[in-house]
């Protein structure tokens, strides 16, 4: 009997599995079928995507390059939802990954931490740490200019991610704009091997560049800017930073500077003092200076500035001088024999008659001998015939290879045009039409006027 049951049972089983074969064969052709349908749709819907999003059929090189040039501008202002770059990473897959893929879209950053277009609660999450990653990591190798922005009042949760973000973009930074208090600055800050260029404008005036001076980043930074800075802090940058080329100074306080000795500097280039009168006192040699900018509020600093022209040095080299101070002599630029360009603010009647005599080449010969730009802004109108035979001698090379004088502009202060007395039809007119039509650029008028 159990022969029996057992011979049944295989029977069955039998039938069973070739049930089950002819099962699988089936699905199989029908799998088959399938995996050629849909290979077939997916070829079509990819003809159909392009004819319908012909953006998408350019290589993605180009549309890397079309997304640096969209988001160009975007990089300058505070980041927030509506960042064309945030955008892109929302549109498809596709450019999502094009936009993850392209560094040259990462490259400016600027954080704004008060009444910024983020919800507050942005930095105060463990989520804006995971932003930064991602931020580092589509980045790669490439500089990044940072701009940290905020008011006097940050939390201390919000103040405490400052350091956090100079620590994870140390390796990648090389411009720095920091408008933010950073009193939790670490004590041994890490490296900046890519930084070059520092910008400072410390809401409660609390920072100190002494901060990072245990840090080799002042031997590199060759761009300094400065706004309500100490000035024994902008003393101690000049001290501390050697290969710096561009310093300007703004807005520094007022303070009495004792017992700080002279700064000196072999490589600075371009010197720009705005409203920072304190300084002048304090500045040495600099011989390499090219470019000097100086905008006072305190006239009494003028022959302060006569003396830095004279002993520091820069009238050897200096090619472009910009001054706020009718005081200065005219005669304080006889020995800048380099200077090609020159920028005169708010001079007086007075002041461009003694400087037009000394223009003049046929009397003063070794005067300013390369000046090819003499530009006078917020001036009172001065246009005679001194004027028009100075700049008459400065229309062709002198024997001396004294250069040709190419522009002469001339900006009135606020005047009224009806009271104005300038003749420009006698023979001073001829002149300066004769020097124009000869290819001189003569350019003076009202730089505001105002019609009663």
């Amino acid at each position: 009997m159990m022969s029996t049951v057992n011979s049944e049972s295989y029977t069955q089983l039998l039938e069973r599995q070739h049930e089950l074969q002819h099962t699988v064969a089936e699905l199989k052709t029908r799998l088959a079928y399938s995996k050629r349908e849909l290979q077939n749709t997916t070829e079509t819907l990819r003809k159909w995507r392009h004819r319908i999003y012909p953006v998408l059929t350019l290589p993605d090189e180009i549309t890397s390059l079309i997304f640096v040039h969209c988001v160009y501008e975007d990089a300058l202002i505070p980041l927030g939802p509506y960042d064309v770059r945030m955008k892109l990473l929302r549109v498809c897959r596709a450019w999502r990954w094009i936009a993850i893929s392209t560094p040259d879209l990462w490259t400016g950053l600027h954080l704004k931490f008060n009444r910024g277009p983020f919800p507050y609660d942005f930095f105060e999450t463990d989520r804006f740490e995971g932003f930064l990653d991602d931020w580092v990591a589509r980045l790669a190798a490439l500089p990044l200019t940072l701009n940290l922005h905020g008011g006097r009042c940050l939390s201390a949760r919000a103040e405490a991610w400052i350091p956090l973000i100079l620590d994870k973009f140390s390796s990648n930074l090389h411009t720095l704009a920091i408008f933010v208090p950073i009193s939790g600055y670490p004590e041994c800050p890490p490296t900046f091997p890519l930084l070059r260029k520092i910008a400072l404008s410390v809401p409660d005036l609390a920072f100190e560049y002494g901060q990072l001076k245990e840090n080799p980043l002042h031997l590199q930074v060759e761009v300094f800017t400065a706004s309500k800075l100490e000035a024994a802090e902008c003393i101690n940058v000049l001290n501390m930073s050697p290969a710096l080329v561009e310093f300007t100074a703004r807005n520094v306080p007022d303070r009495v500077l004792s017992g700080i000795p002279t700064v000196s500097h072999d490589h600075l280039k371009s010197l720009s003092l705005v409203r920072s009168d304190v300084l002048l006192s304090k500045l040495g040699e600099f011989p390499a200076l090219e470019t000097l900018d100086n905008i006072l509020t305190d006239q009494a600093k003028n022959l302060e500035v006569s003396k830095f022209i004279s002993s520091s040095g820069c009238s050897a080299s200096a090619s472009l001088v910009r001054l706020s101070c009718p005081a200065v002599h005219p005669k304080t630029f006889v020995e800048t024999d380099a200077l090609r360009t020159l920028k005169l603010y708010s001079t007086t009647e007075g002041y461009m008659h003694k400087f037009a005599i000394l223009l003049n080449r046929k009397y003063n010969p070794l005067f300013l001998p390369q000046l090819e730009v003499l530009e006078i802004e917020d001036s009172q109108p001065v246009v005679n015939i001194v004027l028009s035979e100075a700049l008459t001698s400065r229309s062709t090379v002198s024997s001396e290879q004294g250069a040709k004088l190419s522009c002469f502009r001339q900006l009135w202060r606020n005047v009224v045009a009806e009271g104005l007395k300038v003749d420009f039809e006698g023979s001073t007119g001829l002149i300066l039409g004769e020097l124009a039509k000869n290819g001189m650029i003569i350019d003076i008028r009202p730089g505001n006027l105002v019609r009663t």
